[in-house]
């Protein structure tokens, strides 16, 4: 896990493909803990719910982030303050974009769902629901 996907994060190569920079506070299952129960990192602008929660980080938490940053690429707005994610919903794309396509509009929300489990279980499924919106390189 990332722990810390944001803007300044995520590089666009000349290629068109995407690269993830920052990897200082990544976290991978294989290693002991490196963060202290109850212990916040990253960048609260970018944080889910859980993280705010100060529970652990999971893959859903870093892909709650792409939703964030995916949020605002279509809407050119801030997705829902981090003081109010653990207790509201976002509103959706389409209340600031009116003429949202509503398969991007339902990916979007899937990746901001307040719960993990109602998150995408991996980056996998992700790309398999963005595939026919992205270009030849899509994670292959």
């Amino acid at each position: 896990m990332h722990r810390d996907l944001k803007p300044a994060n995520v590089m666009v190569v000349d290629d068109g493909r995407v690269k993830v920079l920052d990897f200082g506070i990544a976290y991978t299952s294989k290693f002991s803990r490196i963060t202290r129960p109850g212990t916040f990192v990253g960048t609260l602008d970018y944080a889910s719910p859980e993280q705010l929660r100060l529970e652990n980080a999971t893959p859903q938490s870093d892909l709650y982030a792409v939703g964030l940053m995916l949020y605002e690429m279509l809407t050119g707005s801030r997705a829902l303050d981090f003081t109010l994610r653990t207790t509201e919903d976002h509103p959706a794309p389409s209340s600031v974009v009116p003429d949202m396509p509503p398969p991007i509009e339902r990916i979007t929300m899937k990746l901001l769902a307040r719960e993990t489990a109602e998150r995408y279980e991996s980056a996998s499924l992700l790309i398999r629901d963005l595939r026919p919106f992205i270009g030849p390189h899509s994670a292959d």
